[in-house]
């Protein structure tokens, strides 16, 4: 019977090797890009879902989350985490910046049963894109400002977004210089933190990637 039993643990133990070499050889590696290029960025018209009313053109903002392993990434999520804007040069943390997760392109406000936010899989060598959210400007800027107990003005606002939207309005950004800060994860994989500089300009442009300017710091 001893022999058996041991016989048993060899080769729960073997298998358990095996697991842990393949885990340690196919694994998913996420990586972030964003192009102010189509179809990471473009101009599109925003519409009413009731109606299909186009409202205004808003300009995209999408983020591509790419999966260049050998394996795929499972639960996969994107938070915007801190936000510093620039004072006179000087970058500063603005407080009132509330961390949340951005939502996934096309998918926005699905939820699962728990009432969370829906995770994504991306399988091996496949991308899907995130919203940042989408620069705008006109009767629907002003609309989405009337909404919220802001007082700073604009010619164009950055409407971020994020997964619920703040009652204070910290998910609208104004014109200015500012450091954002994006955390990428899956519950098996590396997390990933990337920072980028934004400056978002006060000017409405067709041409939409003359409106802002977004690099990897």
């Amino acid at each position: 019977m001893a022999e058996w039993a041991g016989i048993i643990v060899a080769i729960l133990l073997g298998l358990a090797g095996i697991f842990e070499v393949k885990n340690w050889f196919f694994k998913p590696r996420l990586r972030i890009s964003i192009d102010l290029t189509p179809p990471d960025c473009h101009m599109i018209p925003l519409t009413k879902k009731e109606t299909g009313e186009v409202i205004d053109n808003v300009y995209y903002l999408r983020f591509c989350i790419n999966n260049t392993g050998n394996r795929e990434a499972r639960d996969v999520q994107i938070m915007a985490t801190e936000l510093y804007g620039s004072d006179n040069g000087e970058y500063k943390k603005v407080d009132s910046f509330l961390p949340l997760n951005l939502v996934w392109s096309h998918m926005h406000e699905m939820t699962t049963m728990e009432n969370r936010m829906t995770m994504k899989t991306i399988p091996a060598g496949v991308f899907h894109h995130c919203d940042l959210g989408y620069l705008t400007h006109n009767r629907w800027k002003d609309k989405l400002l009337s909404a919220y107990p802001l007082k700073q003005q604009a010619e164009v606002i950055l409407k971020m977004d994020t997964i619920v939207e703040p009652n204070t309005g910290s998910h609208i950004v104004f014109p200015g210089k500012y450091r954002l800060t994006i955390h990428v994860s899956a519950s098996n994989a590396k997390m990933l933190r990337k920072v980028y500089q934004i400056e978002i300009k006060n000017i409405w442009s067709e041409l939409g990637k003359n409106m802002i300017d977004i690099k990897e710091t």
